[in-house]
């Protein structure tokens, strides 16, 4: 019960007592894993009850393993917990379960799609088995490395498997398809559920806008409404208005950034600003992103700063630029994002040794490799990785050279869109 309601400090308080009340207490294995439940977020506190457990014989136990594998992967202690793993004498299936989720959430997809042909090849040997938890983490996997193939190959499988009927899978799948850039094949999947519950118009709905179809993504969210069977979530308006900022849709999305509020009661969240403020970056009103920015009732996120300091090098706005990277700097000092930002803004107008002063201090911090982020995409089969501002490439030098082309093609037209209005 302690546990169940987050009161760790209790539970950790009966624990000791459990120890050293004296003769007669004794600890089960399901009682341990009750408690490992509420360390994901005390990692020092879970090493000490990993250290007690070792000491008092409690392996090998599967719920107990089970749960120290949950904690070493929420606390980001993951390539300790795949060591962990695979030391575990025997497993089960949310031995499996427990590992992939955990590496799905820290982005290590390819990760996750190696486990799944490991529970074929080892698990089937012990009568495991993939059920709608590895399933759903391994289309997730996919839907980060946007592999349109890997996905079918998931796709076929809980087809064959029976678990394509449940409406998380489809759900997933719909997301999936979105993301590898297969509008078609996640209508599809949509239109053939035979039951939909909010998550799937959310999907459907996010697949239209991260697709650049703020259109259809409106349309959908009209036939959400107009069908009453769910009311619109914060999800669902992040989706909308993440759908209208990559279409250029302005007055569509403060007219939907102010039903939130008038018409259901919502209230804005950080995700809800951040759409606004890249929505009016995109097109070019970057004096009204900044004043909005000013006005937000909450202490804006970095990647709300972020958004209007990269919108700046596309519309070489250095005056704006400056300040947002001040803002930045004071929220993150160690990150390198707004320093690359701010390169790139001087950059753009012939500023060439602010842009290297601001590259120096980039290659003199400490957290240059720590802190990159990467992307992936797959094209004709073979994944490419690139990571920020990447020149180890082979064709770095055309990618540049065309990205470049891109932008000045977008800053003009833009530029050209805002005259004419």
């Amino acid at each position: 019960m302690y546990n169940n309601n987050k009161y760790l400090k209790e539970a950790v308080r009966l624990f000791c007592d459990f120890c050293f009340a004296g003769e007669g207490w004794f600890l089960r294995p399901e009682t341990m894993a009750a408690l490992l439940q509420g360390c994901a977020h005390y990692g020092s506190l879970g090493e000490e009850i990993h250290g007690y457990l070792i000491k008092h014989g409690f392996f090998p136990s599967i719920c107990v393993e089970n749960s120290l594998l949950d904690m070493y992967g929420k606390t980001g202690q993951l390539d300790f917990a795949s060591q962990f793993f695979r030391m575990m004498k025997f497993k089960d299936i949310t031995s499996w379960n427990t590992l992939a989720t955990c590496l799905v959430k820290s982005e290590r997809p390819s990760e996750v799609l190696k486990l799944l042909t490991d529970i074929h090849t080892y698990g089937a040997q012990d009568n495991i088995f993939p059920d709608f938890i590895t399933m759903l983490a391994s289309i997730k996997a996919c839907s980060n490395l946007a592999s349109e193939r890997l996905g079918q190959v998931i796709h076929g499988y809980t087809m064959r498997a029976g678990m394509i009927s449940d409406v998380f899978v489809q759900n997933s799948l719909v997301d999936m398809y979105g993301k590898s850039g297969r509008l078609d094949l996640a209508e599809q999947m949509f239109e053939e559920m035979p039951i939909r519950d909010l998550g799937s118009w959310n999907s459907l709905i996010a697949a239209y806008g991260m697709n650049g179809n703020g259109i259809s993504a409106l349309q959908t969210f009209a036939k959400l409404k107009k069908s009453g069977i769910y009311k619109p979530n914060e999800i669902t308006f992040a989706s909308v208005l993440s759908a209208c900022s990559h279409s250029g849709l302005i007055e569509e999305g403060f007219e939907i950034y102010e039903c939130m509020k008038t018409e259901y009661g919502i209230d804005q969240r950080m995700e809800h600003f951040a759409c606004m403020v890249d929505l009016l970056c995109r097109s070019g009103r970057l004096e009204e992103a900044e004043a909005f920015i000013e006005k937000m009732p909450v202490i804006p996120a970095p990647d709300v700063w972020g958004a209007l300091l990269g919108a700046c090098a596309l519309f070489k706005n250095v005056e704006i630029a400056e300040r947002a990277a001040t803002k930045l700097s004071a929220l993150e000092p160690n990150s390198n994002v707004w320093r690359v930002a701010i390169s790139n803004v001087n950059a753009s107008v012939g500023r060439w040794e602010e842009a290297e002063k601001a590259r120096a201090e980039v290659r003199r911090s400490e957290e240059l490799k720590k802190g990159e982020g990467w992307s992936s995409v797959e094209v004709k089969g073979e994944m490419h990785r690139f990571r920020l501002a990447d020149t180890s490439y082979a064709e770095s030098e055309t990618i540049y050279e065309v990205l470049n082309g891109m932008r000045e093609q977008i800053r003009e037209a833009v530029t050209e869109t805002v005259t004419a209005k």
